[in-house]
C-alpha cells in the first residue's frame, strides 16, 4: 500500500534536510564542483576516496576551480574598463565644460577653464591610474579571508514617514 508513495517520502526527506545541510570542511570542493570544473578536480578524486581529506586541500581545490572563473571575470572586467577610457574621458570634459558656463563670475569661470584644461592634459593618466586601483581591488577581495561572515554595516536612515508624506 506505502509502495507508490515511498519514493515521494524519500524525495521530501531530502528536500527537507537539504536546508539543514552545511558546507563540508573536507569535502566541500569535491562536491559542490560543477560540470566543466570536474577536470581540474578529478586527479584529487582518487586520494579523497582513499583518504579523508584535509581542509587544506579542500581549500586549495576549491580555489583552484574557481580560478577558471575569476580569471575570466577579470579578463571581462579589464576589457570592459580598457574600453571605458575614452568615454568616461570624453564624459568628464564635456560635464566640466558646461560648469563654465554656469559659474556665476568670471573668475570662478577661470577657474572652472582651467580645471577642463588640466583635466585634458592629465585626465587620461588619471582613469589609468583609477582602473588600476580597481584592479588591485578586484584581485584583493576575489582571494580575502573570512569569506563565511558577510558583514554589512547598517546605518541608520534619516527617513521616516512623516518626511515621506
Amino acid at each position: 500500500m506505502f509502495d507508490t508513495k515511498s519514493s515521494g517520502l524519500y524525495l521530501s526527506k531530502i528536500l527537507q534536510s537539504r536546508d539543514e545541510m552545511k558546507f563540508d570542511e573536507n569535502y566541500g570542493a569535491f562536491l559542490l564542483t560543477m560540470t566543466p570544473l570536474n577536470c581540474i578536480v578529478l586527479p584529487f578524486v582518487p586520494y579523497a576516496m582513499i583518504n579523508k581529506p584535509s581542509p587544506e586541500l579542500n581549500k586549495f581545490t576549491m580555489v583552484l576551480q574557481y580560478s577558471v572563473f575569476i580569471v575570466i571575470c577579470y579578463l571581462a572586467f579589464f576589457i570592459g574598463s580598457i574600453f571605458m577610457i575614452p568615454f568616461a574621458y570624453i564624459r568628464c570634459i564635456t560635464t566640466k565644460a558646461q560648469h563654465i558656463n554656469k559659474a556665476p563670475t568670471l573668475i570662478k569661470k577661470i577657474i572652472v577653464a582651467s580645471q577642463v584644461l588640466l583635466y585634458i592634459v592629465v585626465g587620461i593618466p588619471i582613469l589609468i591610474f583609477d582602473s588600476g586601483s580597481d584592479f588591485y581591488y578586484f584581485w584583493a577581495n576575489n582571494f580575502r579571508e573570512n569569506l563565511k561572515q558577510i558583514i554589512i554595516v547598517r546605518s541608520s536612515s534619516n527617513i521616516t514617514n512623516v518626511s515621506i508624506r
